[in-house]
């Protein structure tokens, strides 16, 4: 008789590996896993034939359905991808639609051409995607864009306290550390955008 038992996704530790009922796993099995329900996703979508079945494989936004109904748009700016799949996943499970973004370019070019209603935004970039861009930086360029006040949920895998300090003070409504409680992003997400 086979094994029904159902894992459980608890959050993200700083490392960018899944922690599944306080376990971390490996980036690669989940990339795999990941890769193989994607696929099945696709495949279903096709036969439907949706058009909306693009995960994370170009740069348009993501829509779990088809229904027409005027979705909330969530900009997900991390350069890990592992942190975006997750958010994405969760948030697209609770309808809304998510566009990703994994350095301060892209994520400009998403709040001019998308108008999110709302951004989780990481700090902290490697130089070779950001040069010298950081999620302050880029919270700063979207105040220059003039498209009105667009919420900001900062995300860290820093534990320094000035981080939050400086990230509320720069206009962020939230601020959530690494390892990331996925059903805590999602409640803040909900809290600030409803349901």
């Amino acid at each position: 008789m086979a094994n029904n038992r159902v894992s459980t996704l608890s959050g993200i530790d700083r490392h960018g590996s899944l922690l599944v009922q306080g376990k971390s796993i490996k980036a690669t099995e989940v990339l795999r896993v990941a890769w193989c329900l994607l696929n099945c996703h696709r495949t279903h979508a096709n036969m439907v034939g949706n058009k909306n079945t693009n995960i994370m494989g170009s740069n348009q936004p993501l829509s779990p359905t088809s229904t027409g109904a005027s979705q909330k748009k969530v900009l997900v700016v991390d350069d890990n991808e592992i942190v975006v799949r997750t958010i994405t996943l969760k948030l697209q499970g609770a309808g809304y639609q998510v566009i990703p973004a994994k350095d301060g370019s892209e994520a400009v070019a998403h709040v001019r051409k998308e108008r999110p209603d709302l951004v989780l935004l990481d700090i902290s970039f490697p130089a070779e995607l950001s040069g010298l861009w950081d999620g302050f930086q880029i919270m700063e360029w979207f105040n220059r864009l003039g498209t009105g006040k667009i919420p900001v949920i900062v995300i860290t895998g820093s534990k320094e306290p000035e981080i939050k300090e400086r990230a509320t003070a720069a206009g962020a409504v939230a601020v959530f550390q690494k390892p990331l409680e996925a059903d805590q992003v999602l409640e803040a997400v909900r809290a600030i955008l409803g349901s």
